[in-house]
């Protein structure tokens, strides 16, 4: 799946801003924060070409700030979760739509950033409770398969389940509107890592080089861990497609 993105540069910008002031005042106040990140919202509406308008947008940051006051702090969450919300909305068609990137690669990647923070504690508790459920459907590696986990690099072969079917989960609403991407993508997956739970469609049941792909991610996620793995491959996914990830390439290069 390729996700390509506008330049982000007023993000970018505000973010430096933001850092830099910060290490040189004392805390901010729970509204300070509040309306820095209402403040980088709307860098990123304008930047990424979004259009959103209404009462969550108008308001500048001292704006924010005096409304954040006169309500409770769970409302001002609130808000900025509703603008979160459009703002992915926003890009996930954009990454469908397949728009190209103008500018600089870094400055993309910042709303990529955007789309993957906001959806990365939730995506990293819904893929390991997956894990779990499908774990005990599973058939163990064979003697040569270990063989093969062990030379790939996987520490924990005899933890590994291969499951032989069509059904790739997706989580649903659960991710919001990132789950228009997983429907995206699904179609088009031969095989899935879920952790050590591998899905492996009917027919590429026998496809040693498909399983070996799999156990190079298997690898890493026993190396980086499942959260920044799906971190790293979530970001390489949107920003340099399937075919250039690094992730994609690791695995490969395992998969010889």
């Amino acid at each position: 799946m390729k996700g390509i993105f506008p330049a982000a540069i007023g993000v970018l910008l505000s973010l430096s801003a933001v850092s830099t002031w910060a290490a040189t005042t004392q805390p901010l106040t729970f509204c300070e924060k509040y309306a820095l990140e209402a403040s980088t919202q709307a860098d990123t509406n304008k930047s990424a070409s979004c259009g959103l308008s209404g009462a969550l947008w108008n308001k500048g940051y001292l704006d924010q700030v005096a409304w954040c006051k006169t309500v409770k702090p769970a409302e001002a969450d609130k808000a900025n979760a509703q603008r979160s919300d459009n703002i992915v909305q926003c890009l996930a068609k954009q990454v469908l739509m397949g728009k190209a990137i103008k500018g600089d690669k870094k400055d993309s990647s910042m709303l990529v950033s955007f789309m993957v923070g906001r959806y990365l504690r939730p995506a990293t508790e819904w893929y390991m409770g997956v894990e779990q459920v499908l774990l005990p459907q599973g058939r163990t590696l064979t003697r040569m398969e270990k063989n093969l986990a062990e030379k790939i690099g996987v520490r924990n072969a005899y933890r590994v389940r291969v499951i032989i079917t069509d059904d790739m989960p997706i989580p649903n609403d659960l991710l919001g509107s990132m789950t228009v991407l997983f429907k995206a993508s699904t179609a088009h997956e031969t095989g899935r890592a879920m952790g050590y739970a591998l899905l492996i469609r009917p027919q590429y049941a026998n496809n040693q080089q498909l399983l070996a792909h799999l156990l190079g991610y298997v690898a890493k996620i026993e190396q980086i861990g499942h959260k920044a793995f799906l971190e790293q491959y979530a970001t390489e996914m949107l920003i340099d497609g399937y075919n250039q990830s690094k992730l994609v390439k690791e695995a490969a290069r395992a998969a010889k």
